[in-house]
């Protein structure tokens, strides 16, 4: 189940890449109607054929964009929240994730795996949609002026919207991790007392 959510999640980032990967590219061309008719025909015809190969181009294309979205978000607020969050507390961030995705339970486990998910979403969307933006004002003298301007303005407040969910996504998923893991050690360690304690009793009632 996890790899198949992974799997549909990369295929929409690197969908919605595809768009501004086009418009790059027809920045270079300039298409009529003719030329982008006889494109869509022939396309039509290989579609079956095609298909395989533009899933797995896009399987890449939204793996490259989330590491490169991962990479350009990464040095800016992993050291502003999660490392400052961790540090604080006097927890290590690595031990506590590992703790947790071996010991916690099935529920615990799904819950950060859906935070990681829209994590993922919402970093790329950032990327994007703001790459769509950027893409559209270079085609000023190819499309309509008042459609371009509507899809830009949208592509920039798509792009705000998921850097603030992103935003908000990622302080409360490691505060929740830390609360979790938290927990978690009070209540193992709370299991070892009372192991400890059952076995003192049971070596006094031997001797006695």
């Amino acid at each position: 189940m996890a790899t198949t959510t992974l799997f549909v999640e990369i295929l929409v980032i690197g969908t919605i890449a595809e768009i501004w990967i086009a418009l790059i590219l027809l920045t270079t061309v300039s298409p009529n109607a003719t030329t982008v008719s006889s494109m869509v025909d022939s396309i039509d015809k290989l579609s079956t054929l095609l298909i395989i190969p533009f899933l797995a181009l896009t399987y890449a294309v939204g793996w490259v964009v989330n590491f490169s979205a991962e990479r350009l978000f990464k040095p800016i607020f992993q050291n502003r929240f999660r490392n400052r969050l961790f540090q604080s507390a006097g927890v290590d961030y690595y031990e506590a994730r590992g703790l947790l995705f071996q010991k916690a339970s099935e529920d615990v486990i799904e819950d950060l795996r859906f935070d990681r998910h829209i994590l993922r979403i919402s970093r790329s969307s950032v990327v994007n949609f703001t790459l769509i933006a950027i893409t559209l004002a270079l085609h000023f003298h190819h499309f309509n002026t008042y459609l371009l301007v509507a899809g830009i303005i949208i592509s920039a407040f798509v792009a705000i919207i998921s850097f603030f969910q992103w935003v908000t996504r990622y302080k409360s998923n490691y505060s929740k991790m830390l609360d979790t893991y938290t927990l978690f050690l009070r209540k193992y360690n709370g299991y070892l007392f009372l192991g400890a304690v059952l076995v003192q009793i049971e070596t006094i009632s031997i001797r006695v």
